[in-house]
């Protein structure tokens, strides 16, 4: 373990002054017990137990549920689940989400179902069946991702994009009272600006920003990849509020000014590669304990010659930095982070410090790090 002590101005929202702080990383790593099976964490979808004691990694390559002991530091569990039938998950799980201590959420493109953790499903949610696929979505509109929150298991929340203008809305799908409600996510309409098209190629986009669902602290947040703007939704309201922070440590969203179109996917990744090496944001996660949310923020640096038939070159470093905000979305500190990565990690927070996944020499491990700041 080393510990790294970093002076770092941060302001709120409301600030008109930067106030200095000093943020103390302290780093290490610890290595996963597999047991008889290779698992390759960084490829999957996971989640933390309501106790913070296991980690619920689902492995798409074999299609099983796998507990890790985060106490331990193994797999003491393995159990495959079904894509079809009456326990089935679909062919692709894109993620999962604890309820809580014995049920489990898994989303697929278009179903999701409430499961206990021996693949026994108890609930079944098919938006095919309920109009979307035909009714509801009109035109050039696409279900990109869904999710729902443990205290409203069917109330789906979900993004949709509208390739006619690149717009993405959120939508509220409440299937049991028969009612469907859009709110704009975008107001300032900057979602646009990043969709790249090749008109050659197809009508839809080719790549465009990434917009993230997430359930943390029992709120739902909407985040994407180019700005540190969250929109959180509020139930009692039935409505959306916008935070933004001004940052020092990195800039707060992507400015570049880029072409819509293209002549071809090679023409097209040259830009996409300068997107890429501007900011890029992670959606917030929960530290519960000591009541704070953290954000990870990266800059890619890319290998200067790209492989024959590659899309863009190798990625040879992510420069990594944290942003820390209190309950309400408001920088308390930012700092760089001194880890040398070349994977985007997954993050989750236990005991107070955050874990990220990492495969080390081609072995599961965490890398952690427990972040504490001068509230003086």
């Amino acid at each position: 373990m080393f510990l790294l002590l970093l002076l770092t101005a941060s302001c709120g929202q409301h600030s008109e002054r930067a106030v200095t702080k000093k943020v103390a990383l302290a780093i290490d790593t610890v290595m996963v017990d597999p047991g008889e099976d290779f698992i390759y964490m960084q490829d999957g979808a996971s989640t933390v137990s309501p106790d913070g004691d296991f980690l619920y990694y689902f492995n798409r390559q074999d299609h099983t549920l796998n507990k890790i002991d985060l106490e331990q530091l193994q797999v003491v569990n393995k159990q495959p689940f079904e894509k079809e039938g009456p326990n089935g998950t679909g062919d692709m799980v894109y993620s999962i989400h604890m309820l809580d201590e014995s049920r489990i959420y898994v989303n697929s493109s278009w179903t999701s179902g409430l499961f206990q953790l021996d693949g026994t499903r108890t609930a079944f949610f098919n938006l095919y069946t309920n109009d979307l696929q035909g009714g509801l979505l009109q035109g050039n509109e696409r279900l990109l991702s869904h999710i729902v929150s443990p205290d409203q298991p069917e109330v789906f929340f979900a993004l949709v994009s509208d390739g006619a203008d690149d717009t993405v809305s959120l939508w509220k799908m409440d299937f049991g009272r028969g009612r469907v409600f859009r709110y704009d996510i975008d107001p300032e309409r900057k979602f646009p600006k990043f969709a790249f098209h090749v008109p050659s190629i197809s009508k839809d986009r080719i790549v465009g920003p990434h917009v993230s669902l997430s359930v943390q602290n029992g709120r739902l947040i909407i985040s994407s990849n180019f700005t540190n703007q969250i929109a959180l939704y509020e139930p009692e309201g039935d409505s959306l509020i916008f935070k933004n922070n001004l940052h020092r440590v990195v800039s707060p969203e992507k400015i570049g000014n880029y072409h819509k179109e293209y002549a071809s996917v090679e023409e097209l990744m040259l830009s996409y590669q300068k997107v890429a090496e501007e900011v890029n944001f992670l959606p917030p996660i929960w530290d519960k304990q000591k009541g704070r949310y953290y954000r990870f923020s990266y800059l890619v640096e890319f290998e200067r010659e790209k492989a024959a038939h590659a899309l863009w070159p190798e990625i040879s470093r992510l420069n990594l930095s944290v942003s820390i905000l209190d309950k309400n979305f408001d920088l308390l500190a930012e700092a760089p982070v001194p880890l040398s990565l070349t994977v985007v990690p997954q993050a989750f927070v236990r005991g107070g410090v955050i874990w990220l996944v990492q495969e080390i020499r081609e072995e599961p491990a965490f890398i952690r790090v427990d972040v504490e700041i001068d509230e003086g």
